[in-house]
């Protein structure tokens, strides 16, 4: 699993990706930063080309499927463009090290994300869904939201914004990469493109190598995201 290193002033961003790999060198400020993090969240939801066949004829009526169409399509078939729908699920570090201000500060990007992801693809009971794991020590990690709970991005910041801190002793990021796999297999069944995205200060301590976790989403063919602040 390679990495995206984005150099910054006062932080540093690890983005890890299971299937694209970026490689940037530099230093950026903040909003730089942010924009870079906000055009990732963008290229998940670039609009797909759909053709879509028109149904069968009613009792009595013609075929409405006529000759083959232009490039194999078939006569009455209407192309369009469709934003993919995202199985989203947050994983937010609530150990000791991150601190109370920091803890915060990751809220409130959580927050100003999903209105970007609302901005782009409407997040509804039947569009996008948003989620939250909360991890610190294996006893502290937990599910703080599912992906089903909240219908609308007004309901899902509200959430986000009554997150307690934890001040959890270790960072288990193995044990809660581990939860979002059972998450997304009993919330997440739907065919849709489906992001883990790691908000988290270092280096795992608790819970064994999050390498191994990590390549079991791959295999489902979920992504996988790591943002890192380095405080």
């Amino acid at each position: 699993m390679k990495s995206l290193k984005m150099k910054t002033t006062g932080i540093q961003a690890f983005i890890i990706c299971v299937t694209l790999v970026f490689i940037v060198e530099g230093r950026d400020d903040q909003d730089t930063v942010a924009k870079k993090i906000l055009d990732k969240i963008s290229s998940f939801l670039t609009p797909k080309k759909v053709v879509v066949p028109r149904g069968p004829a009613g009792p009595g009526g013609p075929s409405v499927r006529g000759p083959a169409g232009p490039r194999g399509t078939s006569r009455g078939a209407t192309t369009t463009y469709v934003t993919p729908n995202l199985d989203f699920l947050y994983v937010l570090d609530s150990s000791g090290s991150i601190g109370s201000e920091h803890f915060d500060k990751a809220k409130k990007g959580i927050q100003v994300q999903v209105d970007v992801i609302d901005l782009k693809t409407k997040t509804t009971p039947s569009g996008t869904h948003v989620g939250l794991i909360e991890f610190s020590s294996p006893a502290k990690t937990h599910v703080e939201f599912t992906l089903r709970q909240y219908s609308s991005a007004a309901a899902i910041k509200a959430a986000v914004g009554k997150i307690d801190y934890d001040n959890g002793g270790s960072t288990a990021t193995a044990d809660a990469l581990r939860l979002a796999k059972k998450h997304f297999d009993q919330y997440g069944v739907r065919e849709n493109v489906k992001v883990v995205w790691v908000i988290t200060d270092g280096q795992s301590n608790r819970g064994g190598n999050p390498k191994i976790p990590a390549d079991e989403l791959k295999k489902n063919g979920k992504w996988l995201i790591h943002y890192q602040h380095a405080v």
